[in-house]
């Protein structure tokens, strides 16, 4: 699989314990934390599924190897924006 993006759900009551652990750009290996539906209204990717944080999830930093893509950043051409060829209820798409 490649140019796989989930996204990841960290409820309030533990922000506090991963807000100063997790930093932008770092890569870590992720265990025991909780899958859910990738369901609602606006969704930050087009997964089917999302990776809920748990009050037991166990972050472990690790080296980047450069196997993932640090941006991530896919444009939508133009044309498909305006002939609303898109998923307008997903911050990124396909």
């Amino acid at each position: 699989m490649q140019n796989v993006t989930i996204g990841a759900t960290v409820k309030s009551l533990f922000m506090k314990k991963f807000k100063n652990t997790i930093k932008e750009g770092a890569v870590y290996i992720i265990s025991q934390f909780g899958v859910g539906s990738n369901t609602g209204s606006f969704r930050s990717t087009p997964h089917d599924y999302k990776v809920v944080f748990q009050f037991s999830t166990r972050l472990a930093k690790t080296e980047d190897d450069g196997s993932i893509d640090r941006y991530g950043i896919r444009l939508t051409p133009i044309s498909t924006v305006r002939a609303e060829q898109f998923d307008s209820k997903c911050l990124i798409g396909t």
